[in-house]
């Protein structure tokens, strides 16, 4: 019983939080902002697999169950990305403003990096597939480190180096910037 106490105790989700009031509306940002930030931090290493997938030995590629794994966790990666994105971009003054920032810039070059994989393997075999509003997304992490570069100087940095990434690809997308 004392275990199922402790368990319980510690169990929060999103859904467990009471419904948003101006009282608790800051209370359930930070919670859920946390949580994708921290996601966002776990997601990084298996997007990094996948992105150099055909780079692994011959034995690795071929074995079903690992691939799946691999893939499956890191669609689930860019789905979080797809979602922290938005939800973290307009948001007040506060002591995780750092973390959010690099989680931000953190996303949109992981979902470059899917883009970049995608269009290197021509979206044959096992391959990621990128949000679909991709684009928007990478415009909306450069205004927010835009929104944000004059409270820490590496901010404009990160942004500059963002846009040059978006437009890079872009262009060898074919799609448009939009910058």
């Amino acid at each position: 019983m004392a275990g199922s106490l402790i368990e319980s105790r510690y169990q929060i989700s999103r859904d467990s939080l009471p419904p948003p009031t101006p009282e608790n509306q800051d209370l359930e940002f930070l919670v859920y902002g946390r949580h994708l930030v921290c996601l966002e931090k776990m997601y990084r290493p298996i997007i990094y697999v996948a992105v150099h997938y055909h780079t692994l030995p011959y034995h690795v590629q071929n074995n079903h169950p690992v691939s799946q794994q691999v893939f499956d966790h890191a669609q689930k990666a860019l789905d979080t990305y797809a979602i922290l994105i938005p939800n973290l971009w307009h948001h007040f003054r506060h002591q995780w403003i750092w973390n959010i920032m690099r989680s931000t810039f953190g996303a949109a070059i992981q979902i470059i990096a899917a883009v970049l994989s995608r269009l290197q393997n021509g979206g044959a075999g096992w391959c990621l597939v990128p949000p679909h509003n991709w684009p928007a997304l990478i415009r909306m992490s450069i205004r927010t480190l835009k929104a944000w570069s004059g409270e820490q100087g590496d901010l404009d940095i990160m942004r500059t180096t963002l846009e040059r990434m978006y437009q890079g690809t872009c262009l060898l997308a074919g799609v448009r910037s939009d910058m």
